[in-house]
Formats: structure tokens, C-alpha cells, sequence
């Protein structure tokens, strides 16, 4: 259980997964398959037990890195029921520049049990380094290439892929201490019936052998994740099978870009 919820906090999306050139322009909205505003909801459940929620946000604004920036934030929560045996109340943000070719920075407060983390990346191309700082440890420095994701952003960075043609995705990760090419596989077409409509997505699958953190304990684990199969792209299903057992989010609300909605807290 704690670490099923320990990688639903960190690696939602993230691991679903090139080089761009970055830029300061403003930002060519209706080129992307998000905008700033969209906000998807997520139940997450560990085997058929409701544990908790995810919600992630498309937000943009003015830096210190870049303007036009964009901002994307990921929070999740157990609920009461979980709350008794293992209460996560995580947060992450990613600073992307305004093309969307690479992280600037990369925030996570992490509050899983009794660890408690806050850590900061900042990814400084000019030297070509990135400096992993944790409160009460010594920072941590490693080289870089000229443009990386962080596990976060890598995922809306797939949405921007044509997925599902047979070709595979890829794209450089870095966390801060490690560099690593992700590959993702496209699979089959799958559709998934909610309340009110059904939804026809595309099957994504990571490359276990490049992946660490739960995975590396779990010789059997497994990863998937449906985009949904239209200009949004919407990570719809996310399914993962470890150690510990399965553990699988949905996505039950999207507000696009402008749609009003009401925060839960």
C-alpha cells in the first residue's frame, strides 16, 4: 500500500512518456493539445478500493527563468479511508518555457506517511547542469543535455505526439540526479465507458528496463496508460501492476480552457 500511493504521488503521468530549441515568444495556444485553464480530475484506486484523488492544471505566468511560462501542477490526496493507514497530501509543479521543448524548474512537496520531502530542481542549460536540492541534505548536481523533461512534464509532452501510429515515443527525463531516455510504446485501441459517454483511447506502455523507483523492486511490474484518441489527447486510464498489487487512476472531470469549475478542497 505505501508504495503503491508513495508512486501514485510522484509518477502520475509522469512516467508515460528530443531535443527542441527553446524560446521566449508567447505561447501559440491552439497549437497544443492542452491550454492554460484545462483542469482534469482523477479517482485513484488501489486494487477496487477508492484511496484518493489527483487533479492536474495547465497554468501560465511570468518567472524568474522566462515570461509566458507555462505552469503545470500536480496534487494528490488520499481520503479518509486511506488516511488511516498510510495519508498522502503531495503536491508538484513543473515551470516549462513557453515552446514547450524543456524544464526550467521542477518543485515536489512530498507528505506520504511519515516522510516528508521538499525538493527543488533547477535545470541551468547555460551551464548544462541540473542542481537537486533537498531540505536538510547536500545538493546535487548532474549534467545535462541541451533540453530535458522532468517525470511530471514528460507526460504532457506525450500529448503533443501523435500517438498510435505505430511509432514509438521518446524523450529525455531527468529528476534531478539521473538522466535517462524513456521509450513508450503505443498498443491497442481501447474504449472506456463512463456515465455519460464513452471514450476511445490509445494504449501507451513505458519501457520497464529504463525505469527505476518502484519498478526496480516489482521483476514483473507493468505500466499503462490510454490517451485519449483525439486532438486532446487526455490521459484517460492509468494502470500499473507492482509488488504490492495494482493501482489505477481514471479521469472523471475535464475543464477545458476557460470553463469555470469549482476547486475541491
Amino acid at each position: 500500500m505505501a508504495d503503491q500511493m508513495h508512486f501514485a504521488s510522484i509518477c502520475l503521468f509522469s512516467l508515460c512518456l528530443s531535443n527542441f530549441l527553446s524560446g521566449e515568444s508567447k505561447i501559440p495556444l491552439m497549437n497544443f493539445p492542452f491550454n492554460v485553464g484545462e483542469r482534469l480530475e482523477y479517482e485513484i484506486k488501489w486494487s477496487l478500493f477508492p484511496v484518493g484523488s489527483a487533479v492536474l492544471e495547465v497554468l501560465q505566468e511570468d518567472t524568474n527563468e522566462s515570461p509566458n511560462c507555462f505552469v503545470l501542477n500536480l496534487d494528490v490526496r488520499t481520503n479518509r479511508f486511506a488516511d488511516a493507514f498510510y495519508k498522502v497530501r503531495t503536491s508538484v509543479k513543473s515551470i516549462v518555457d513557453p515552446l514547450f521543448a524543456r524544464t526550467l524548474r521542477y518543485e515536489k512537496s512530498q507528505k506520504e506517511g511519515k516522510t516528508q520531502r521538499e525538493i527543488s530542481v533547477q535545470y541551468k542549460y547555460d551551464l548544462g547542469e541540473a542542481h537537486y536540492s533537498q531540505l536538510g541534505m547536500k545538493d546535487v548536481i548532474t549534467p545535462i543535455p541541451n533540453a530535458v523533461f522532468d517525470p511530471f512534464a514528460v507526460a504532457y509532452f506525450v500529448r503533443m505526439q501523435t500517438v498510435g501510429n505505430g511509432k514509438d515515443i521518446q524523450a529525455i527525463v531527468c529528476d534531478g540526479k539521473r538522466v535517462k531516455e524513456v521509450v513508450i510504446r503505443n498498443g491497442k485501441t481501447k474504449k472506456f465507458k463512463f456515465p455519460d459517454r464513452s471514450i476511445e483511447a490509445i494504449e501507451t506502455r513505458p519501457a520497464m528496463e529504463n525505469l527505476g523507483g518502484v519498478f526496480n523492486k516489482s521483476p514483473n511490474g507493468d505500466l499503462k496508460v490510454w490517451f485519449s484518441n483525439d486532438s486532446k489527447r487526455y490521459p484517460v486510464k492509468l494502470i500499473s501492476k507492482v509488488s504490492v498489487g495494482s493501482f489505477s487512476a481514471t479521469l472523471r472531470n475535464v475543464y477545458p480552457s476557460g470553463k469555470e469549475h469549482n476547486k475541491k478542497g
